[in-house]
């Protein structure tokens, strides 16, 4: 099998567009649906998400498929200028000194913005501090296309920079992409990956997307961003309501959703507050103007686990810079971009550069079809039926349309089986319901040890506590716990909504005391403890 690995820092990539893209958006003719987080609500940057059962999906009519989201890279690489400033400046003293759209400060409904800005500074530290894995890179990109550099600042609105970000529409990532938009732009979601999650992938497509609304609305920047978080066809409807009525087409003259109707000064509020920060005596952290990763472009399946332990980097980290990765392992059939810190990527180039692919993967992981056996798929991946069923914990031959079975191989001398076993201290917040039985079960420890390493004197636990786990590093299982309110609709069942967000109906019940009674109703609200990297 020839190996082709590319590496890359991502100043130093070039991208080939699709050049039919522009003219394929025109099939676009109603909302994109996002509903960014609201800027005056301090939960935002939060990890409490909420979750109206109302799915807000454009109606798209698509002739043909297209996938602007691929990449090609360019192994004659060119370096990115991205600015003359010195790489220990403050990359937002940068990026504010290019911030040359027209802000519309007049306008009432920025003033109010601005006014909330400067009351809350709390919030800018706490937004910039979230975007020092990121800004650099989406910087870089912004103008490298040409687009207004107070695009950089968007994801501020959308996501508070939180590639992990899921809003109540169903948006997810930095640019906020719901499901249906993302699928007709080619940001995929299967099992193995979500597109809208990953740094680079959903990047290209937001500045894609931009590109050609900014091009329909006439190089207006309100229209255009109003129409990015309202839907073109939206926005298209009330400037043609404005012409009928002999009134003002312009943005500030529209009837909009009150969402869109705010989203755009809180925009232009923004970018006005940092351009003029120092005017304005405002403190921000300081994000230092250089790369802070690499991308590692791999062509072959590998564990996750075994990026995570030859890079040396932890989970957290690879989940900061890699969030579409879903599973254990990178997608089959297809190259995956793998985003590491900078000081940890010649680690991770090394053992590709030396490592047979043929001892990356251990196993590989497939999805049951109509008419699957075990003995087909065992001779279908040159493993044995015994195999299969004992790393699957399987008692019996019968499989489940749609279950996810590990399959290992009887090739290569994997790479796990040569590791040294390592451990780990993880923190864990205690959740209401939980028990240290649970916890060490889930973390494959024991009770006696985890009191032991918090110095408890009893089983006693509360919500809230933090424990101090230690584990061996091949246990570490990916997770990332949000707090979700869903608002119960018609015709939904516990049993439908724990399926839903990959949570149990006992853990549904444990949450929400009011479950305990035999029926649930429309409009009452659930709590949903969920991993983020799960829905």
């Amino acid at each position: 099998m020839k190996l082709k690995t590319l590496t890359l820092r991502f100043t130093e990539c070039s991208f080939t567009r699709n050049a039919a893209f522009i003219s394929l958006f025109a099939l676009l003719i109603t909302n994109i649906g996002c509903s960014p987080l609201i800027l005056e609500q301090s939960q935002s940057e939060n990890d409490v998400i909420s979750v109206d059962s109302k799915i807000m999906e454009p109606e798209i009519t698509v002739s043909k498929t297209i996938n602007p989201a691929v990449e090609e890279y360019n192994n004659d690489s060119i370096i990115l200028e991205t600015n003359e400033q010195t790489p220990n400046s403050n990359i937002y003293d940068v990026i504010a000194a290019e911030l040359l759209l027209d802000h519309h400060i007049d306008e009432a409904a920025v003033k109010k913005q601005i006014d909330w800005l400067l009351k809350n500074p709390d919030y800018l530290t706490r937004v910039i501090e979230k975007s020092s894995p990121y800004i650099h890179y989406v910087y870089a990109r912004i103008k490298e296309s040409g687009l207004p550099i107070e695009i950089t600042l968007l994801p501020i609105i959308e996501s508070a920079y939180d590639p992990l970000a899921y809003s109540q529409s169903h948006a997810s990532g930095l640019w906020q992409f719901i499901p249906s938009t993302a699928a007709y732009l080619g940001l995929e979601r299967n099992i193995w990956f979500d597109a809208r999650r990953d740094i680079v992938k959903s990047t290209e497509v937001a500045i894609d997307y931009l590109s050609y609304l900014n091009q329909k609305f006439g190089n207006d920047w309100s229209l255009t961003l109003a129409s990015y978080n309202g839907g073109e066809g939206t926005v298209a409807k009330s400037i043609k309501k404005n012409l009928e009525l002999r009134k003002d087409p312009n943005f500030w003259q529209l009837s909009l959703p009150l969402e869109t109707e705010n989203y755009v000064p809180k925009f232009f509020a923004l970018a006005h507050v940092l351009k003029n920060r120092k005017e304005f005596n405002l403190e921000i952290p300081e994000i230092p103007n250089q790369p802070v990763f690499e991308v590692i472009a791999l062509e072959n399946q590998i564990e996750i686990e075994t990026i995570v332990e030859v890079s040396g980097i932890d989970y957290k980290t690879f989940t900061k810079f890699n969030p579409g990765y879903r599973r254990s392992i990178t997608p089959p059939d297809d190259i995956s971009n793998i985003l590491i810190p900078i000081e940890s990527a010649s680690k991770l180039t090394q053992f590709i550069n030396t490592e047979d692919p043929e001892n990356w993967l251990p196993f590989s992981e497939y999805e049951i079809k109509f008419g699957d056996t075990l003995s087909e798929i065992a001779l279908d991946h040159d493993s044995s039926v015994d195999l299969i069923k004992t790393i699957n914990y399987l008692n019996t031959d019968l499989l489940r349309v749609g279950q996810i079975l590990k399959v290992p191989h009887n090739r290569g001398t994997p790479v796990i089986h040569k590791r040294s076993v390592t451990t780990q201290i993880i923190s864990h917040e205690v959740l209401s319901g939980d028990t240290l039985s649970q916890i060490a079960k889930n973390y494959k420890t024991t009770i006696r040890d985890v009191m032991l390493q918090n110095k408890l004197r009893s089983s006693k636990i509360f919500a809230g506590q933090s424990l101090e786990i230690q584990i061996r590093t091949n246990t570490i299982a990916q997770s990332h716990i949000r707090k979700v309110f869903y608002k119960i609709r018609e015709g939904d069942s516990l049993y439908l909504i724990a399926k839903r967000f990959s949570v149990s109906i006992n853990d549904i019940r444990k949450w929400n005391t009011f479950t305990r009674s035999k029926y649930i109703h429309p409009g009452e609200t659930l709590i949903l403890m969920v991993d983020s990297l799960r829905i």
